[in-house]
């Protein structure tokens, strides 16, 4: 495919993308920047919704969601502490065997 060719696509490709944008409504973000503020807003929309439903709830249903909340956060904390134990234990238990091959199972080097 030579330059010229690609060159007519790409520029089909942007008429054809602005043409879809213009009939969404929406305009066309061309920069990876503005797909991170696209995604942040989405967040903060989001991020908007909980707090009106929470806000929404009764003093009771607020605890109790808190309480969950909490008890949700220590068990993924608990779960973290478990992995990283797991995985210095390894470690250690590796370097364990490595020094016992190189000691008493590998052949002395000359």
């Amino acid at each position: 495919m030579n330059t010229q060719d690609r060159q007519n696509w790409e520029q089909k490709l942007q008429d054809l993308e602005v043409e879809v944008n213009q009939s969404s409504g929406s305009t066309p973000d061309p920069t990876p920047a503005g797909q991170d503020s696209s995604l942040q807003q989405q967040l903060q929309k989001i991020v908007a919704q909980i707090k009106n439903w929470f806000n929404t709830l009764p003093h009771i249903g607020k605890v109790a969601v808190a309480l969950l909340g909490i008890v949700v956060g220590f068990s993924l904390l608990k779960t973290l502490l478990e992995l990283v134990s797991a995985l210095v234990s390894i470690a250690l238990v590796g370097g364990l065997l490595y020094w016992v091959y190189t000691k008493a199972i590998a052949p002395p080097q000359s």
